[in-house]
């Protein structure tokens, strides 16, 4: 198992580093990128992003409706995923408060 995580995060860094390169690298949310396409004489999409880093959601009928969209997803819980830009540090997993009679 241990070997397969590893395998997985080395692809997710991989990955990473080229979006980063498009300056696209920290983003959580990206949309999809059409151009026109001559010989079918429609819009198609173009570039889309690693698949081991976003999920697609939705669906355009058309490219102006803006309904599909790409999210990042991470494999593992969020206490245990440490990025470039962000460190998802959880100390604690619920809110823990002092209760005192009074």
């Amino acid at each position: 198992m241990e070997v397969k995580e590893r395998k997985l995060a080395d692809e997710r860094m991989e990955a990473q580093k080229k979006l980063a390169e498009k300056r696209e690298g920290f983003e959580d949310v990206l949309f999809p990128i059409y151009k026109f396409d001559e010989r079918l004489g429609i819009d198609v999409e173009v570039e889309f992003p690693p698949e081991k880093l976003f999920m697609p959601v939705g669906y355009n009928p058309n490219p102006d409706s803006n309904k599909k969209h790409f999210r990042r997803y991470y494999p593992y819980g969020m206490e245990k995923v440490k990025n470039d830009k962000l460190e998802f540090v959880i100390e604690k997993t619920f809110l823990s408060e002092k209760i005192c009679r009074a």
